[in-house]
């Protein structure tokens, strides 16, 4: 279970290893840009795209 009792800024302490969000936010922004395409909104597609990649750069840095 997370320590809640620390402090609450995003990506501290051991609650926020529990919890991978960025990993998390690149798979839905995967799923929803093959939605998208699959809708035929492919700028949409391209914008959510870049999105997770943004999201696994900044796993990578972190």
């Amino acid at each position: 279970m997370p320590n809640i009792e620390g402090p609450h800024e995003p990506g501290s302490g051991g609650y926020a290893a529990d919890y991978p969000v960025r990993e998390y936010v690149a798979a839905m922004a995967v799923e929803l840009a093959s939605m998208a395409r699959w809708d035929g909104d492919e700028k949409l597609a391209s914008a959510l795209e870049t999105a997770a990649d943004m999201a696994r750069k900044e796993m990578r840095a972190a």
